[in-house]
């Protein structure tokens, strides 16, 4: 059976996206997080860098891809919503 997408709820998608991006961005922390620790904490200029701040800026990552993603969904559904209006929405066949 053929069913047609017409709206989609912004908060909604907002939301799942943004926990679908926090987790996201979690997991790629946790793929960079050993080569993080094993790499020589120097700049560009030779001056030692505190790991603190670097390991702030992990615990920051995923919480920054979390709003963005929030961001992102309230965008792309009221885009959605706007173009289904004139042009119909996306059809699925659901079972």
């Amino acid at each position: 059976m053929m069913r047609e997408i017409r709206r989609v709820e912004p908060l909604r998608l907002a939301n799942v996206l943004a926990i679908v991006y926090g987790a996201i961005f979690v997991i790629f922390d946790l793929l960079v997080l050993p080569v993080f620790l094993m790499a020589p904490m120097n700049n560009h200029m030779g001056q030692e860098v505190p790991r603190t701040a670097m390991l702030g800026l992990l615990v920051l990552y995923p919480i920054m891809g979390a709003v963005m993603g929030w961001l992102g969904g309230l965008l792309v559904a009221g885009v959605y919503n706007v173009v289904a209006r004139r042009l119909g929405g996306v059809r699925m066949e659901v079972a």
